[in-house]
């Protein structure tokens, strides 16, 4: 989000940065660096190369000199070369990561913007039966990700009566800076700030806005056909939304005197306060109970590994799977810093989490699945243990899920299905469990499971 501020930041300060090859590397390497932070970054790119796009296009239209032109080619070319150099060298290190990977990858633009409308592309534009199903998915994501959007605005609503009056709230903010938005995207007056700025965009105040417009733009209709809804998405534009619908409060009343505009902003400034006076009493009153969930998931957590480490204190036949990349990144960290088996100097540093790989080649590049994760790490234990000085020990296969239990119920019961032979061989038991946030399974060969018993 901090680097898309500061894309923005340059972006605005350079009104015609497309203009200039230096500052169209700064803003295009900005753009890029929120794109490679965050999958949203992509609406940073997309603007910065569809901004000075239009203003060429404009240029034609007003047939201006053969040398302006030629001056904004090439800054568009820089840009283009830039975003082709980026998604090359993903295409190379992380092929999953990249736009040319379509299909090919779980984690894909294509795939993830189409599961919501498609319901897991069980639906398909070319059947004309499937049309209306979509259009009600298209409507029902909308209306989803503008209450996620109106969220956005207030502290998180708790319980009745206090849930309804956040909403209110938040709703109201919302259409607030929807209603500026629109006014300036639509507004057909623009003054120009030099004799070479031409759709920069200019506001009568001089300050310009059409790049902020576009931006915006592009980012609604990204979340508006995403299939994940979370208040936090909003995020990177929810400064410029509260700016946006002070505006638009502003210009509910139109006056022109000095003391007559302050008079008509005393309103927006009423309303920005008390929201931010909602935001502070939030963090006061609740603090103390968001740190103590926040504690409690963390020692949840932290209980899950001590076990794994207790049941199984030689990392080096121990191998644990998780659900997701995210699951790996927090397992990962507290293997860190718990304290390992005894003799163990780097305490339980040792200790792997495995998830699925993103990209598997034969599998054309699509995601491999967590049954085929827990099959793996079942044949890799199997043979870690015949070989060498692991010889005669027993390994062990763990699954550990975060506030995902009964997905991992049903991965056992899956691999009960399709790998019958496999699972015959070895026993599964569920050896820790905190209420819904995590639980670790065990799974180890069936000699070892009646030998223990």
């Amino acid at each position: 989000m901090l680097a898309t501020f500061a894309w923005l930041a340059a972006a605005l300060r350079w009104r015609t940065w497309y203009l200039h090859p230096g500052q169209t590397l700064v803003v295009t390497l900005l753009a890029t660096f929120a794109w490679s932070i965050r999958g949203a970054g992509i609406v940073c790119v997309a603007t910065t190369l569809l901004y000075p796009l239009g203003a060429m296009i404009w240029t034609l239209v007003r047939r201006e000199q053969a040398a302006q032109v030629v001056r904004r080619v090439v800054g568009i070319v820089v840009i283009f070369l830039i975003i082709a150099a980026y998604q090359g060298t993903l295409k190379a290190l992380s092929p999953e990561k990249a736009l040319a990977s379509g299909q090919q990858s779980a984690n894909s633009y294509t795939d993830q913007l189409l599961t919501g409308l498609t319901d897991g592309h069980r639906l398909s534009v070319a059947r004309p039966g499937d049309w209306l199903k979509l259009v009600t998915n298209f409507r029902n994501l909308m209306l989803d990700h503008f209450g996620d959007f109106s969220s956005s605005f207030v502290p998180w609503p708790r319980e009745n009566p206090d849930f309804h009056f956040r909403v209110y709230i938040g709703k109201s903010f919302a259409l607030f800076g929807l209603l500026g938005w629109l006014w300036h995207a639509t507004r057909l007056k623009r003054a120009t700030a030099d004799n070479q700025e031409t759709p920069a965009a200019v506001s009568a105040d001089g300050a310009s806005t059409r790049f902020l417009d576009l931006f915006v733009l592009l980012y609604i209709s990204l979340y508006l056909v995403w299939p994940f809804d979370f208040a936090r998405f909003w995020s990177p534009i929810l400064p410029v939304m509260l700016v946006y619908g002070a505006d638009a409060v502003i210009r509910f009343s139109d006056r022109r005197g000095r003391i007559q505009k302050v008079l008509a902003a005393a309103p927006a400034v009423l309303l920005l306060g008390l929201l931010f006076l909602l935001n502070s009493v939030e963090d006061f009153v609740q603090l103390g109970n968001y740190a103590r969930r926040l504690n409690y998931v963390s020692d949840s957590l932290a209980s899950g590994v001590s076990t794994i480490i207790h049941r199984s204190p030689d990392p080096a036949i121990t191998y644990v799977a998780v659900m997701n990349g995210d699951d790996h990144f927090a397992l990962a960290w507290y293997f860190t810093q718990a304290q390992g088996p005894q003799g163990e100097p780097q305490g339980g540093r040792r200790y792997v989490p495995y998830s699925p790989a993103a990209h598997v080649e034969a599998k054309g590049g699509a995601a491999e699945t967590v049954e085929e994760l827990i099959v793996r790490l079942m044949e890799t234990a199997a043979t870690a243990t015949k070989d060498g000085e692991n010889d005669m020990k027993e390994p062990r296969v763990y699954l550990f899920s975060y506030f995902a239990h009964r997905d991992a119920e049903g991965v056992f019961a899956n691999l009960r299905q399709t790998h019958p032979e496999a699972m015959a061989a070895w026993t599964v038991e569920k050896v820790r469990q905190q209420e819904i946030i995590m639980a670790v399974w065990e799974i180890r060969p069936r000699r070892a499971a009646s030998t223990e018993k």
